[in-house]
């Protein structure tokens, strides 16, 4: 947890008060044994603001942990949010955390038909985590019932909220694992989006690179994938996607080194039935080769997935 306090002084210039919170333990059942990491920051300084989306503030900050090395260390944060034009915002922020040097970095576009983001984020996290977790960078809003990026937009602003019968999507597959080991993630994500017309197209990249503290491995994660709708008829849409992931583990123990390749892909006609019903053809397939072990696959390290599948919908108010 964290939190600040801006009090102006002259103008557009402000005393800034922060401190930050962190604690992370891992333990079995009966706390017989564990492992934990706490890390306490405070700072002082200048911000200069001009609205709620156009500030920077520069602190001198004192830390306080449990490992002596970090413990009484002074750095320098930083912290900012700033509208380069009504189309253009960037905020980013940088401080240090109990595993050291910590940073953050967004920057998102927004035209008429085009919508981008770009985010770099550093998360610490362990038990049922999720491979690259995406993020929600906001670059297509939907009907909460959706089933096709065919049913979105994209908002007109980079502040949209949706309401309650609508939602950020995400635009990219989920890749579970188990763990228990504390994980410092260090991730890049990327979304464009472009609406317009009969087209919708999203495309997603990213790169997470996780760091197990309490044991001698990293793993690497990198991904492409893309997403689009074709609008065939007034009531009809072809859905399209792919998506690649090559993961590579480098470790102490040569025998938990490995590289794995994934592919997903699916493509489905949709076709709606007066307001209520909707129905879908779809096909799908994934392959998976390498010699990682996720923990929990039931086909091993390499297999291939092949299904056809109709459903219909019905949706009522």
């Amino acid at each position: 947890s964290d939190g600040f306090v801006d009090i102006l002084l002259i103008d557009n210039v402000g005393l800034r008060l922060t401190a930050s919170h962190e604690a992370n333990q891992v333990s079995n059942r009966d706390d017989s044994t564990g492992s934990k990491r706490e890390f306490n920051s405070y700072g002082v300084g200048l911000t200069y603001r001009q609205s709620s989306d156009r500030y920077i503030a520069l602190t001198a900050n004192t830390s306080d942990s449990d490992l002596s090395d970090d413990d009484n260390e002074n750095f320098i944060g930083v912290d900012f949010k700033w509208a380069l034009s009504s189309r253009t915002q960037m905020s980013g922020t940088y401080s240090k955390r109990f595993y050291g040097d910590a940073a953050a970095f967004d920057i998102s576009y927004n035209s008429k038909y085009i919508r981008t983001s770009l985010n770099y984020s550093e998360d610490v996290t362990n038990t049922s985590r999720l491979l690259a977790n995406p993020q929600n960078l906001g670059v297509f809003v939907c009907p909460a019932s959706t089933i096709s990026i065919a049913d979105c937009f994209q908002p007109n602003s980079l502040s949209y909220q949706p309401d309650a019968s609508e939602q950020v999507v995400q635009l990219t597959s989920q890749v579970l694992e188990f763990d228990d080991n504390i994980i410092i993630r260090k991730s890049t994500n990327f979304q464009a989006g472009y609406d317009f017309s009969r087209i919708t197209i999203a495309i997603t990249s990213r790169y997470a690179e996780d760091d197990y503290l309490d044991l001698d491995r990293i793993r690497r994660t990198y991904s492409l994938g893309t997403s689009l709708a074709y609008e065939l008829g007034s009531h009809t849409n072809l859905n399209m996607g792919i998506t690649y992931a090559n993961i590579t583990q480098i470790a102490s123990e040569a025998e938990l080194d490995g590289e794995s390749d994934n592919w997903r892909g699916n493509i489905a006609l949709q076709r709606k039935f007066g307001r209520s019903i909707t129905a879908v053809a779809d096909f799908s397939y994934v392959d998976q080769s390498g010699d990682i072990d996720a923990g929990v696959g039931l086909f091993g390290n390499t297999f291939s997935d092949r299904r056809i599948s109709l459903s219909l919908i019905y949706s009522y108010e």
